[in-house]
């Protein structure tokens, strides 16, 4: 048994919320998609291609392929062509090459939201909130946001549901 891995490249469509602790009235989001939500994007892909009505038995089936034999790593936004790990210099904390409140202030946007009574149109008290999310486009470039993972794949399968054999 071996493992092969690749690189993988994603460009970000649309603003993603990638949800972490609340601070206030503000749903914070992480700065990098953690294993687990890859893994989900993952098993729900391979779901949608390989059936055309899957039951939630099947989800299951697959969600413990994946787990199995196609790992992954975090992704991680693309600064300067590089994944901005975190790391410290000098004691600060940083995204890739740049300070956490820079790579802040250059890829997490938020929105506003509320819950509005539809018979008077007002807001409930207490229902206003904000979602912070990574953008999908970079403000300083204008190109799309990149993302980077490394995909793991077992060869040969373990225990491969009849509807994905190779």
């Amino acid at each position: 048994m071996g493992w092969e891995a690749y690189t993988l490249t994603y460009r970000a469509a649309t603003p993603v919320l990638l949800g972490h602790h609340p601070m206030g009235f503000v749903q914070r989001t992480r700065p990098y998609a953690p294993g687990w939500t890859v893994w989900g994007a993952v098993t729900a892909r391979l779901v949608r291609v390989c059936l055309s009505r899957a039951t939630g038995a099947e989800y299951e089936a697959v969600g413990r392929f994946v787990a199995e034999n196609l790992p992954t790593s975090y992704a991680w936004v693309l600064v300067e062509r590089e994944p901005a790990w975190p790391r410290f210099v000098d004691g600060e904390l940083h995204y890739g090459p740049l300070p956490a409140a820079q790579f802040e202030a250059r890829f997490l946007a938020s929105f506003g939201q509320t819950a509005v009574a539809p018979a008077t149109l007002t807001a409930h008290t207490g229902a206003l909130h904000e979602t912070e999310v990574l953008t999908a486009h970079d403000p300083e470039t204008g190109d799309a946001v990149r993302w980077r993972l490394t995909l793991y794949v077992r060869r040969p399968w373990k225990d491969p549901p009849p509807y994905l054999q190779e």
